[in-house]
């Protein structure tokens, strides 16, 4: 038996030359598969570092039954103050929930590099996100007024984006505006997170 396997491994090398075209196709289109398999895989591990990396045991996110992320879920504001007011949910120093109602919505925005637009999150949150998240530290300007048009943008997002400067009309909010049809312009405050 081992020497049938011997004699057909050697009939097969010696044949290589004669079909080295197609051996190669082969060879690599198999490295072609293996090098795509392995490139999903370092993404699946590292995006899965990443979310646990930024997430903490003391925080939860809730999300409408269904819904598979941020973006697709809403909550009746009944549902948030049920939530807000359920027992085991952090307070703050002046007795309300540590607790942030998200809205979360894409605009494009033109990047510094080559003028592109390019697709950022923009988060819409309560007075309470400072509680909720203390890891955000406002470095330049300061926090947003409720009621008012302000962001409060990362300082990596001001550096790769086109922002504007504090007390400024900024780009996210024309972007909003333009998808919303907005005609009354309003002045946009932006102050700046590490």
């Amino acid at each position: 038996m081992f020497k049938q396997i011997g004699s057909v491994t050697t009939m097969n090398l010696r044949s290589v030359p004669q079909r080295i075209g197609s051996s190669s196709v082969i060879v690599v289109g198999i490295a072609g598969v293996v090098a795509v398999l392995l490139s999903i895989f370092a993404l699946t591990r590292s995006l899965s570092g990443a979310v646990l990396a930024t997430g903490s045991p003391d925080r939860a996110i809730v999300l409408r039954a269904g819904a598979t992320g941020e973006f697709s879920s809403t909550l009746l504001v009944d549902a948030v103050a049920t939530i807000k007011d359920a027992p085991g949910v952090a307070r703050t120093d002046d007795g309300k929930p540590a607790a942030t109602a998200d809205f979360v919505a894409a605009v494009n925005l033109l990047r510094k590099e080559d003028g592109a637009r390019a697709g950022l999150a923009v988060r819409g949150v309560d007075p309470a996100v400072m509680a909720v998240r203390p890891e955000i530290k406002i470095v330049s300007g300061r926090p947003f007024t409720p009621g008012l048009r302000e962001l409060i943008v990362a300082a990596a997002r001001s550096r790769n984006f086109e922002v504007s400067p504090s007390g400024t009309r900024s780009a996210a909010r024309r972007s909003m505006d333009r998808r919303r049809r907005v005609r009354k312009r309003r002045q946009t405050p932006m102050s700046r997170v590490s």
